[in-house]
């Protein structure tokens, strides 16, 4: 995948997922990564599908993300809902204008609903939220009208 070979990557991610469904290595994240990358939205729903449980931001956030990619705004925001319920920093994250390194960066672990995750989060997905028209916005919209 870093080496511009997507395809390939997904391949290989796809047929891990296909082994280990349960995912305990955390695949589930790169193949989302690969299809938001190839501009597939709908696979990025059809991999959070399979893991409606998850909380990695990788899924629940992809799933927003797909859904208004896909023009499925009122879906998109249902989900975004259970996203910040989950994962409230990752969204303040994504509507940042300034993206500061945490203090507490470590490069083999994240504080689950910590900034460190926000941040390493934004640094990985930032560019598919950047890169849709409207999305961050629909972000800063729904925390403005629904969180306190």
């Amino acid at each position: 995948m870093e080496q511009g070979k997507v395809e390939n990557a997904l391949a290989i991610f796809t047929n891990i997922l296909s082994l280990n469904p349960n995912d305990n290595q955390g695949v589930r994240s790169l193949a989302i990564n690969c299809n938001f990358m190839l501009k597939r939205p709908w696979e990025v729903l059809g991999i959070s599908q399979q893991y409606l449980e998850d909380i990695m931001p990788e899924v629940i956030y992809g799933r927003v993300l797909a859904l208004y990619q896909l023009g499925l705004k009122s879906e998109a925001e249902t989900e975004l809902s259970k996203a910040v319920d989950y994962l409230p920093l990752v969204a303040k994250e994504l509507i940042k204008k300034r993206h500061s390194r945490p203090k507490e960066l470590y490069s083999d672990c994240v504080t689950v609903g910590g900034p460190d995750e926000a941040y390493c989060y934004w640094i990985e997905q930032g560019q598919y939220w950047k890169n849709t028209p409207g999305a961050i916005d629909f972000v800063r919209d729904y925390i403005q009208n629904n969180v306190k």
